[in-house]
């Protein structure tokens, strides 16, 4: 009986071992989490070769509950009994007994379809960064404020060109920095300004604790998407404060250009601006059903992510554009990369977290607009379908930092019909939007 409890207590701290440590191997900023899945792989597939079940369970577990695990595990760690108890039920359990009754059979089997699928998505992860990676390069930089949360960010930038002003590219929600990929081939080919486009924290391989932004009314000023450490990455980036950039939104990131104006600390920095198809302040109260449907769909997502599903609802034709992922209205030559980006274990939660965040970020912008605008005027030019003049106007009205604003409309280009996906929908036409930011700047 001592050597039965002994053995199974051995079984208990590997559990314990393997999920503190794929836990926090799996958070969002961790550099060794593709070492620590190929660690449990590894041990699941010698444990199944040499039939050495309960150290196949105690991974299979240790996997499932991994993925879901930073918070967990500070539960863990502090000693909540009901939380530990998750720890060591699975292997105090005697197999060859439990696995006797049906039900117990079926939930072997699960965790098993899970763990297999969780390690098929890892290795397709590593299968696309290692075969497709993603142009451009990863540049690291500290938030001034040290705090143990917050002490470090790292950015993917895409950059072509050298020449100045420098153009930065922020593209919508939900999509990464690829989506903005053939305005900027197309910009590079027959201008020599340096432009760049980024993807912000938790896209891409884009790295930050994003599951702060949920506490942006308390801790705005230390979030990811405000306004100072947009300004650290322009640092990381080696643009000076003495040298004004040009800042292109689409949709949400123009939202986020409107509050960069708005600040007052940020707006010597920008020489113009121009948004496309931007969303303004009132977006989440004109569409409250679609941001509720938006909310739930990427929380659900974001546990399916993991293991992989998404590469098989993809091609069936089951997410829509609206959710990020590239239907057959993208181009081709855009459109592989835009899945490999939506297909990353991360893509969910920073997606839900800029939803949850949508709001806050209007109320910020609308209390901080217009104030000390007469301090320095930045040009702004407006490009979008025409029967979004008028928010476009309203925009211009509500920062207030341009008397004379450029609107823009595809309409003025011959276009019969108008997407709001204009950054691959009307390459050419987003072009020339960015041609009259940068003329006016």
């Amino acid at each position: 009986a001592a050597t039965e409890i002994l053995d199974r207590l051995r079984f208990s701290l590997l559990f314990t071992g393997l999920i503190v440590l794929y836990s926090s191997a799996y958070s969002n900023n961790a550099e060794d989490s593709p070492n620590v899945h190929s660690l449990l792989f590894g041990l699941y597939a010698i444990s199944w070769i040499l039939r050495w079940n309960r150290i196949r369970f105690t991974v299979c577990c240790a996997t499932i509950l991994g993925i879901f695990g930073p918070k967990l595990t500070q539960k863990i760690l502090i000693g909540e009994p009901a939380f530990a108890a998750l720890i060591v039920f699975p292997v105090m359990v005697d197999l060859s007994q439990f696995t006797k009754f049906s039900l117990a059979k079926s939930f072997n089997s699960l965790i098993n379809f899970l763990t297999l699928m969780a390690f098929f998505q890892h290795f397709a992860t590593m299968w696309d960064d290692h075969f497709h990676p993603r142009p451009g390069q990863v540049i690291e930089y500290h938030n001034f404020r040290k705090e143990p949360h917050f002490s470090t960010y790292h950015s993917h930038i895409h950059c072509l060109g050298e020449g100045r002003p420098t153009i930065i590219l922020d593209t919508g929600l939900p999509f990464t920095s690829a989506s903005m990929d053939l305005v900027l081939e197309q910009y590079n080919k027959t201008h020599r300004q340096r432009i760049c486009s980024f993807d912000r924290f938790g896209y891409g391989t884009s790295r930050s604790r994003v599951e702060k932004l949920s506490h942006i009314p308390n801790g705005w000023n230390d979030s990811p998407l405000a306004s100072h450490t947009f300004a650290r990455m322009l640092d990381a980036m080696n643009i000076s404060e003495d040298e004004p950039v040009v800042l292109v939104g689409w949709s949400f990131g123009g939202l986020l250009i409107q509050q960069y104006i708005s600040n007052s600390h940020m707006r010597h920095r920008i020489a113009s601006a121009v948004f496309i198809e931007t969303s303004d302040i009132y977006e989440t109260h004109q569409f409250p059903e679609e941001f509720k449907l938006g909310i739930n769909s990427f929380n659900n997502l974001r546990f399916l992510t993991p293991f992989g599903i998404t590469r098989f609802f993809g091609p069936l034709g089951l997410l829509p554009l609206e959710s990020g992922y590239p239907d057959s209205t993208v181009p081709q030559a855009l459109h592989d990369r835009m899945a490999r980006d939506y297909h990353r274990v991360n893509f969910a939660e920073a997606a839900l977290n800029e939803l949850k965040a949508f709001h806050h970020i209007e109320e910020r912008v609308r209390i901080s607009a217009g104030k000390g605008s007469d301090d320095q005027r930045i040009p702004t030019v407006y490009y979008s379908c025409p029967n979004n003049d008028a928010k476009d106007r309203r925009v211009a009205d509500l920062i207030g930092v341009d008397r004379d604003p450029i609107f823009m409309t595809t309409q003025a280009h011959g276009h019969a019909s108008c997407s709001h996906y204009l950054p691959f929908t009307d390459v050419d036409g987003v072009v020339r939007a960015i041609e009259a930011g940068v003329k006016v700047a």
